[in-house]
């Protein structure tokens, strides 16, 4: 079964240079997806380079105008429901996911499986306190907003089979950062025909290269969002 797996990304070359060819022989099976936000950083020749290397298993898209995660991300699950895509791994260039993690959302019996950072079992690693409280506090609040057991619902680590791409091949997003996350999360919770979740306990590490793009302004945009979309929830079944 080949999969894909996409990477939205900024400024994220010295990531991409470790972490592309450990994938790519890591999973002969999976194919790839970056796309970037316009980047000044050499990216593109890198994904050039990378592409010829990996014949017909790498693909990189360059979008110059309106730079945007979450656009970037509506993106890749539009490519992954146009060519049949069987799984979907979603994933960050930073190198806080690891590579090795894959196979357990890719053996997971469910629609979606969310790689958690609060479960059982879970690792968080080198990960600035500072960092961990805002996004525990952050997960608390949509938990309690939406009254849902999943307890990470930020975390851009995921896999979705194809009922769940099907679900996200119409996407649309209102966030230009990770608030994102809980769009898309709230998004497949909403659907009539009810998606089984899953949370798999992973390894979180924090970035070594690069800068990271979190702000406090992507935090207000990620709990401003949550608080909209419980007041549409309509059909979601938050406790899923």
């Amino acid at each position: 079964m080949r999969f894909l797996v996409i990477i939205p990304c900024f400024k994220e070359m010295e990531n991409l240079r470790v972490l592309i060819p450990k994938l790519m022989e890591t999973y002969t099976d999976s194919d790839l997806l970056v796309i970037d936000d316009n980047s000044n950083d050499q990216t593109e020749p890198l994904m050039d380079a990378y592409a010829r290397s990996y014949t017909n298993r790498i693909y990189y898209i360059c979008r110059k105008s309106d730079p945007s995660y979450a656009e970037s991300l509506c993106e890749g699950f539009k490519f992954a429901y146009e060519n049949n895509y069987q799984k979907l791994i979603q994933m960050d260039a930073d190198g806080s996911h690891a590579v090795s993690d894959i196979k357990l959302l890719i053996q997971a019996n469910t629609n979606i499986a969310i790689g958690s950072r609060y479960k059982t079992n879970s690792r968080i690693i080198n990960v600035p306190i500072i960092r961990q409280i805002i996004s525990i506090v952050g997960n608390v609040y949509i938990s309690l907003l939406w009254r849902t057991l999943i307890r990470d619902k930020t975390n851009g680590f995921r896999c979705y089979d194809q009922s769940a791409i099907l679900k996200l091949s119409d996407f649309k997003t209102n966030s230009k950062g990770f608030a994102v996350q809980i769009e898309v999360l709230h998004h497949l919770l909403a659907t009539k025909e009810k998606l089984k979740i899953s949370e798999i306990p992973i390894s979180f590490q924090f970035r070594n290269l690069g800068e990271s793009k979190f702000n406090v302004d992507k935090l207000l945009e990620a709990l401003k969002t949550a608080t909209t979309l419980v007041t549409r929830k309509k059909n979601a079944n938050y406790k899923t």
